[in-house]
């Protein structure tokens, strides 16, 4: 059950920053409301200086960015690309760690952490990738056999994640302790593994497969994307209906599910088609619902989910934006009761995107500041900021 993920769009545009120029008048004012003039916390970045040996720094969003929380003031992600967390990242002063290397590996994601502070996530190397598990404090971490990719864990300490570091991987996969002990199966019907997205407490897995639709004389062959869900009692997988209508390419694409067994993501229909935020709600029985949209914007993702408050962040394009233009995205909140709304950026026409959330509304993910530096972030009170 991810408090953040998978694979997102890059960059993003939000409204103005107004930390400095707070007007004196409202110096006075409530915290709450001084709250919602607040950009988001800025965690400290690794040292470039002491990286791990053979480390490949990165000044990308996507390797500078919060993915998922644990207990105790844990955050995880990437920091200059290399997989990192942050100890303290609730308090003023948090402090980065990187994840051990191994030899021949130069960077990574930690994609999700649990309670126990068990870290699961992505190595990347000269044309490779790995899988790997690795718990806060140890010295080396554990590469996952048979694993591109770790996308989750759960309290139990199972680990899902797939054979291929990005989506359009060949298998799903599941482990425990280390060890392989489930190859994900798939539906009927012609379907071809695609991506899995996350594990909650339950057990329960959420992710995707894909088939190709043949065209038939008065329509071009297709792509469906369909979501899936895979029992925890590890009965057959059960694929959910497709969000939103047919399209060139028909994607529901799939992010995270909560406790209940709820799953969000979005629908994209094809290039230059936008984004609509969307939920599958347990037990499935209908289509899905399309979620709300901040105000002024045409086109957004959900991107993790509260396990049980049913919050959740993502990224939306800014009001009048297109799709093509990766600079106008902004990061976005929905409470409980369904209303979505946006998250300040670190600078007012910067790239600010959410991928993590907690059942108190700390949000984590990216942004950049004025320089255009990507740094990973932390909203420590969503539901006051967001607007």
């Amino acid at each position: 059950m991810r408090r953040r993920q998978g694979r997102r769009w890059t960059g993003a545009t939000a409204g103005a920053v107004f930390a400095l120029l707070v007007p004196l008048a409202l110096v006075a004012q409530p915290a709450q409301a001084a709250d919602r003039l607040a950009p988001p916390h800025v965690l400290p970045g690794l040292d470039p200086a002491r990286l791990p040996a053979g480390a490949s720094p990165s000044t990308l969003p996507t390797g500078n960015a919060v993915r998922d929380f644990g207990t105790g003031g844990l955050a995880v992600g990437a920091s200059l690309g290399v997989p990192a967390y942050w100890t303290g990242s609730a308090g003023a002063r948090p402090v980065a760690h990187a994840v051990p290397l191994p030899r021949g590996w130069t960077g990574g994601v930690v994609n999700a952490v649990n309670a126990d502070g068990l870290m699961v996530g992505d190595l990347t190397g000269p044309g490779t990738y790995a899988a790997f598990a690795y718990q806060k404090g140890a010295r080396k971490l554990t590469l996952l056999p048979g694993g591109q990719s770790a996308e989750d864990v759960n309290d139990a300490g199972t680990v899902v994640g797939s054979d291929r570091s990005y989506e359009g991987g060949t298998t799903g996969l599941v482990w425990r302790a280390g060890a392989l002990v489930r190859r994900l199966p798939l539906p009927g019907d012609g379907a071809t593994f695609y991506h899995v997205a996350a594990i909650n407490e339950a057990g329960t897995i959420a992710g995707q497969a894909e088939r190709v639709v043949p065209g038939d004389g008065s329509a071009y062959e297709r792509w469906e994307n369909f979501p899936v869900v895979w029992p925890a009692d590890g009965s057959a997988p059960v694929e959910l209906p497709r969000s939103g209508a047919a399209g060139l390419y028909d994607y529901s694409q799939v992010r995270d599910i909560d406790a209940a067994g709820n799953v969000v993501g979005y629908d994209w229909t094809g290039p230059w088609q936008g984004r609509t935020p969307w939920t599958w709600s347990a037990p499935y029985a209908g289509a899905g619902t399309a979620a709300s949209l901040p105000a002024g914007t045409t086109g957004a993702t959900l991107e993790a989910v509260g396990p049980h408050s049913g919050v959740a962040v993502g990224t939306a394009l800014a009001p009048g934006a297109a799709e093509w233009e990766y600079d106008t995205h902004q990061a976005l909140y929905r409470d409980a009761s369904g209303t979505a709304r946006l998250l300040p950026p670190l600078a007012g026409d910067r790239t600010a995107e959410a991928y993590a959330v907690t059942d108190t509304s700390r949000a984590g993910g990216t942004a950049l500041d004025t320089n255009g530096v990507a740094h990973a972030v932390v909203w420590r009170h969503a539901d006051r900021v967001a607007r």
